[in-house]
């Protein structure tokens, strides 16, 4: 297969991972919030809020990414980075608190993952030109 023929599996890649991914946000956010409203708990609307809104922006950056916009490849290594760190600083309380380890551990590869594959060589060749 040619460079670029590997470049668009992996634009095709990395975007449906993205798409799983932010959806997955704004849904527990969405569901979290109705579910609170329903119960009239009113208390902590912060977290799924800014869990929602990370969705958000994941999602749009990924759109821009999969329209081949390079500011849209640089925010998706931002958001990734962001989300490793945040799983990696996170690890021992996920461990303590919910018992939920393989999630802090699926969230942090599949991440590192798709940043793996943004910043290989022929993706960055492939944006660089069309920027």
């Amino acid at each position: 297969t040619s460079s670029i023929d590997l470049v668009e599996r992996k634009r095709k890649l990395i975007w449906g991972y993205g798409a799983i991914f932010s959806g997955m946000f704004m849904l527990w956010a969405l569901a979290n919030v109705a579910l609170s409203v329903l119960d009239a708990n009113y208390e902590d609307f912060a977290r799924p809020v800014a869990i929602g809104a990370y969705g958000a922006i994941h999602y749009y950056l990924n759109g821009s990414f999969r329209t081949g916009k390079r500011w849209g490849w640089m925010g998706l290594i931002a958001l990734y980075s962001l989300w490793v760190v945040v799983c990696a600083l996170n690890l021992v309380y996920w461990t303590d608190n919910s018992g939920s380890f393989s999630a802090a551990i699926l969230y942090g590869l599949t991440s590192l993952g798709a940043l793996a594959l943004l910043l290989s060589g022929d993706m960055k060749l492939t944006l660089s030109r069309s920027a």
